[in-house]
């Protein structure tokens, strides 16, 4: 059987061609509810800051942070949600690709400063 695909290479590649359009045709008619569901990587960064309003938090805590993380591979979007009582939550959401390796090293680099 293998000695007539080597003499016959063209008939091997016609078979590989149909079996992969045989495969994309099988694939589209999947229904979406069989696809795996893929949640994205997210990350959560707290900051406290004891007596600062929320303004404050944005200026001195909030936006060195997202500066920072501005420059993390594979990173999707950020938000921060800044209280009253001196806390800070930054979200970072990322792709499958985006690792908790890649924010830890680049969080000890950061210098807040304070901005008042």
């Amino acid at each position: 059987m293998s000695k007539f695909f080597i003499n016959r290479p063209i008939v091997a590649m016609v078979i590989a061609i149909l079996m992969v359009i045989v495969g994309l045709v099988a694939m589209s008619g999947l229904p979406t509810a069989q696809f795996p569901n893929i949640v994205p990587p997210e990350m959560k960064v707290t900051g406290i800051y004891p007596g600062a309003d929320a303004l404050t938090m944005e200026q001195s805590v909030a936006t060195p942070i997202e500066q920072q993380m501005s420059g993390v591979d594979n990173m999707n979007y950020m938000y921060s949600l800044n209280s009253n009582d001196g806390k800070t939550l930054l979200t970072v959401l990322g792709s499958v690709l985006m690792s908790k390796f890649t924010v830890r090293t680049v969080l000890p680099s950061l210098e807040l400063r304070e901005y008042m």
